[in-house]
C-alpha cells in the first residue's frame, strides 16, 4: 500500500496490458476452438463441405487478423513478467502464425471465390492439411502459453505476499 506513485504507474499499465492480453487470446483461442469445432462441421452439414471451405476462407482472415492483435498484446505481457517460458512460447506461436500467412495467401491462389472452384485441386488438399496442422500445433503451444502465464503471475503473487509479510 506504501507503492511510489512511480511504480503504482507501472503496476497499473502491467495490469492493463496483462487484462488486454488476456482477453484477446480469449477471443483468438475461444473463437478458433468454435470455429473449428462446432461451426465448419455444421456449417458443412447445412451447406456442404464446398461453400463451408468458402466461408471458412474469409472466416479466417479475421482469425489471423485477431491472432496478430493477441500476439502483440501477449508479447507485451510476456516481456512486462520476464517468463522466458512465457516468451520461447510466444516465439513459437509467431512462427506458426507466419506461417499460416504463407499457407492461407497459397490457399487463396488456389481458390475462386466467384465460381466457388478450387483452381488447383491436386495440390490444395495437402497445402490445407499443412494448414490444419501448423493451426494444431498454435493451438497446443497457445494453452501452453496461457498455463506459463498464470504460473508466472502466481508466482509473483507469491513472491509480493511474501515480501509484504517481510517489511
Amino acid at each position: 500500500l506504501h507503492m511510489n506513485p512511480s511504480k503504482r504507474t507501472a503496476s497499473k499499465l502491467r495490469y492493463a496490458i496483462d487484462y488486454l492480453a488476456l482477453c484477446a487470446w480469449a477471443f483468438w483461442m475461444g473463437g478458433f476452438s468454435f470455429y473449428f469445432g462446432v461451426v465448419i462441421r455444421v456449417g458443412s452439414d447445412v451447406v456442404g463441405d464446398s461453400s463451408q471451405g468458402f466461408i471458412t476462407q474469409a472466416a479466417t482472415g479475421w482469425l489471423n487478423f485477431a491472432a496478430m492483435v493477441a500476439l502483440v498484446l501477449m508479447l507485451a505481457s510476456a516481456c512486462m513478467s520476464r517468463s522466458w517460458l512465457s516468451l520461447g512460447v510466444w516465439v513459437i506461436l509467431a512462427i506458426c502464425q507466419a506461417i499460416l500467412f504463407v499457407l492461407h495467401a497459397r490457399l487463396d491462389a488456389m481458390l475462386d471465390t466467384t465460381s466457388q472452384t478450387i483452381l488447383a485441386p491436386e495440390s490444395f488438399p495437402s497445402t490445407h492439411e499443412w494448414y490444419e496442422f501448423t493451426s494444431a500445433i498454435q493451438w497446443l503451444f497457445a494453452m501452453i502459453y496461457q498455463g506459463s502465464w498464470l504460473a508466472a503471475h502466481s508466482c509473483e503473487r507469491r513472491n509480493e505476499q511474501s515480501s509484504d509479510k517481510n517489511s
